[in-house]
């Protein structure tokens, strides 16, 4: 599945083995229960609108490889509040931004080299948030 994240015509290719780790986490449904002060129970319920996190990491160290110049641009993204970015993930398109709160972008060297270069590889996880209109 082709997957790629972009700010207007920058795209940056994702490592199509990038696995969407808390796909299945999320509910549309929030809900919050509390007692009166009779001792009820009153529970409130809607329909969360927008918010759905996003977690695309490698399902190991040994996979999901990024170039350092790829990592850059990531970097480079996550510098500036309130970024929105195009995130494709195969036939669907989503706007995200960071989830800055939670850790936005964390990469590590395939291979620890002592000068690593924009050749090199990491891996990377990106934690985002959906917010498609």
């Amino acid at each position: 599945m082709a997957k790629s994240l972009a700010v207007g015509a920058t795209v940056v290719a994702l490592p199509e083995d990038l696995l969407w780790s808390d796909e299945h986490d999320w509910s549309a449904v929030d809900q919050v229960s509390e007692r009166s002060i009779t001792g009820a129970l009153v529970v409130n319920a809607g329909i969360t609108v927008g918010g759905r996190p996003i977690t695309l990491q490698a399902p190991d160290a040994g996979s999901a490889w990024i170039t350092g110049a790829a990592l850059a641009q990531l970097k480079a993204w996550a510098q500036l509040p309130l970024q929105n970015m195009t995130l494709v993930l195969g036939a669907t398109t989503r706007t995200v931004m960071y989830r800055h709160e939670d850790g936005a972008l964390q990469a590590f060297p395939v291979v620890d080299y002592s000068d690593i270069g924009p050749d090199d590889y990491y891996t990377i996880t990106l934690r985002l948030t959906d917010v498609t209109p």
